[in-house]
């Protein structure tokens, strides 16, 4: 579910852990945490790797968030 890509910036090139929009929703359904599995496009923009790449997920986005959502 979680892939490694190189990204390129303009100063650096790093790699970073990807998750699919379709693959990390309809993990979410089957656990039964939403009811669709359809993406959502709010939460694709909030954790995307970029505006231009909204169904390539960031995996330390997401950990972030998390630690936020834990921490509040």
């Amino acid at each position: 579910m979680i892939s490694i890509q190189t990204v390129k910036t303009k100063t650096k090139i790093e790699k970073v852990d990807i998750l699919k929009d379709v693959e990390f929703f309809k993990k979410l359904h089957d656990l039964g945490i939403v009811k669709s599995d359809k993406p959502k496009k709010n939460l694709c923009k909030f954790l995307c790797i970029d505006d231009n790449y909204q169904s390539s997920l960031m995996y330390k986005k997401l950990q972030k968030a998390l630690k936020d959502f834990a921490g509040s």
